[in-house]
């Protein structure tokens, strides 16, 4: 009996419809656009107060850290589209790449991974990112502070 029923659920199902192609064409059309990627290298420390007035937005978020100093080192740029990834090089003779692994009208997935010196992974991770919004990495460890790898999405 529950086999004819989920056949009988199966066959009355429509497979296609003319409503759902235009919604494909647009799930194709999101995946071809072009993501705005920022990447901040920032150096937090605790030998000094100093803050980098271009940080002064992020200053809300880094108030959560034992830092009391911040400085802004670099700055990296890339326009990326689903499935495809940029490497930067960043303080300390390390590689971080990042992947847009896809998104939607509300968020971009991101994988995310640092390398240092002869190729050690010391993160492999995947994370949102709410449309034109920021995700903060927080480490690896550099000089007398830490790095802090704000990751900005814009689209």
């Amino acid at each position: 009996m529950l086999r004819t029923m989920l056949l009988t659920l199966l066959l009355s199902t429509p497979i296609a419809s003319a409503e759902s192609v235009p919604v494909l064409a647009q799930a194709s059309d999101a995946a071809k656009q072009t993501i705005n990627l920022e990447m901040m290298v920032v150096k937090g420390t605790t030998t000094n107060e100093k803050i980098d007035p271009k940080l002064r937005p992020l200053m809300k978020y880094f108030r959560n850290y034992k830092f009391t100093g911040f400085e802004l080192i670099d700055t990296k740029q890339s326009k990326l589209t689903d499935q495809t990834a940029r490497t930067f090089t960043i303080e300390g003779n390390r590689k971080v790449t990042i992947t847009l692994v896809s998104h939607t009208q509300k968020s971009a997935k991101l994988k995310v991974v640092i390398l240092e010196g002869k190729g050690k992974k010391i993160l492999d991770t995947t994370i949102n990112i709410n449309r034109n919004g920021t995700f903060i990495v927080a480490g690896p460890k550099h000089k007398d502070g830490v790095l802090f790898l704000p990751i900005k999405v814009e689209y």
